[in-house]
């Protein structure tokens, strides 16, 4: 007797959220360990920042992304911060079907497929102003992305590193800062043996504690 269909994408469903659940862990953990001997060297400037950011393709792709940010950051200086981080993103990426037909020998197909992604990420942050409600900043983002794929076809794409620039504002509320940012981030990516790096706008809210 075969097997239900509901079961079966039950199951995948179960697989890929048990396989995000247990990379987020082994991050979070390696983390961890990182930012020990810097919080026993820095414990009075550690500063923790959560961020949602929704990310627009710019290119002739248009993939877009959705997702949200934990960084462990260190004021390293009054106007000066370097930090940490990971997260978790659902994003929506292009992409081509080819096939081989014997009356026209080949064609291809593009469309659209959903997955997440995985960002493990160091920050660099500058103040120009650090009096005030308003404090204009620059910072950016060295990281890399690790693909959790939603079909069988899409484990052939994988992504890879990214660096995003920003420019944003801190608006202090007591002694934390809700912010806004714009960015602009470039994504590797590898399709089969195909590149398939893309550009995005980002943008963010989020608040420093």
């Amino acid at each position: 007797m075969a097997t239900p269909f509901f079961v079966l994408e039950s199951l995948h469903i179960y697989q890929i959220l048990s396989n995000i659940i247990t990379i987020i862990m082994k991050r979070f953990l390696i983390l961890t360990l990182i930012l020990i001997p810097m919080l026993v060297h820095a414990q009075n400037k550690f500063e923790p920042q959560l961020k949602a950011s929704y990310e627009l393709g710019i290119d002739e792709d248009k993939n877009q992304s959705f997702g949200g940010e934990f960084l462990a950051g260190f004021r390293m200086s009054d106007d000066f911060r370097i930090g940490v981080g990971t997260g978790i993103y659902w994003c929506e990426l292009l992409y081509e079907d080819a096939h081989y037909n014997s009356s026209i020998h080949y064609y291809s197909q593009e469309y659209r497929e959903t997955a997440s992604y995985i960002p493990i990420f160091l920050n660099g942050k500058y103040n120009f102003v650090t009096t005030g409600d308003w404090c204009p900043y620059l910072a950016i983002d060295f990281g890399y992305a690790i693909f959790n794929s939603a079909s069988k076809y899409a484990d052939n794409n994988k992504l890879g590193v990214y660096t995003k620039p920003a420019f944003g504002i801190d608006y202090n509320i007591g002694k934390g800062s809700l912010f806004v940012e714009v960015g602009y981030k470039y994504q590797d990516r590898k399709f089969h043996d195909t590149k398939m790096g893309y550009s995005q706008l980002t943008m963010s809210i989020g608040y420093q504690f």
